[in-house]
């Protein structure tokens, strides 16, 4: 399967833009959490994978963040995510580092993992492709775009 490199732009309060063609409508659209799919948002920039998750549990799914790749590690180990969407450039570890780590560990190194990142140059892609990630995106990005792709790879069960 090739990865997904694309460079997509989007503005909000964070100048990020979502267009929801689905606004909502008061009904509460959450699954129980045993059949939603979990998402693990890594990124040291902490309003924007807030607003990323806020997003992502109104489409359904069970998400859980962490600010540092270590952190990350080890919520990867005990929840087993059904998908990662990392930042690259992350102090004292990398993304590309957190993905090469997650390929050692057991029941994890099938997890497909999504690159969200500012670093929009043909090493990294070329890096990330090299490293099994499903998707590289560079920042900034559209929403939605995200989204479909998210579903793509986490069809529903």
């Amino acid at each position: 399967m090739l990865p997904i490199i694309a460079s997509w732009h989007i503005r909000n309060y964070f100048g990020y833009e979502r267009r929801d063609p689905y606004p909502l409508d008061g009904r509460d659209k959450q699954l129980p959490r045993c059949i939603m799919k979990k998402i693990l948002l890594v990124d040291d920039e902490g309003d924007l994978i807030s607003y990323i998750a806020s997003v992502l549990k109104e489409e359904g799914f069970d998400v859980s963040t962490r600010l540092s790749a270590e952190e990350a590690l080890g919520k990867i180990a005990s929840d087993k995510p059904d998908l990662v969407i990392s930042d690259v450039r992350m102090e004292q570890m990398d993304g590309f580092t957190m993905l090469e780590k997650m390929k050692t560990m057991k029941d994890c190194s099938n997890v497909p993992v999504i690159f969200l990142t500012a670093m929009d140059d043909r090493l990294g892609q070329q890096q990330a492709t090299k490293l099994g990630a499903t998707a590289y995106i560079s920042k900034p990005f559209d929403l939605d775009e995200l989204i479909g792709l998210v579903k793509k790879v986490l069809p529903s069960a």
